[in-house]
């Protein structure tokens, strides 16, 4: 019984914290998407693409 209480509250506790971790990267990535589109400033890729075009 003690056990089986101690797994689930184990599987509960690591269930909570990927979810807060996962919550916490994706707000980070949001808030540089949204900050980069407010200063106008284009991706890393976006950027490539016109190089390459550009030498082509």
């Amino acid at each position: 019984m003690l056990l089986s209480f101690l797994a689930y509250k184990l599987i509960l506790v690591v269930a909570l914290f990927a979810v807060t971790m996962g919550v916490a990267a994706y707000s980070t990535l949001a808030e540089r998407k949204f900050a980069a589109f407010f200063q106008d400033r284009i991706s890393r890729i976006v950027r490539a693409l016109w190089y390459i075009a550009a030498l082509g």
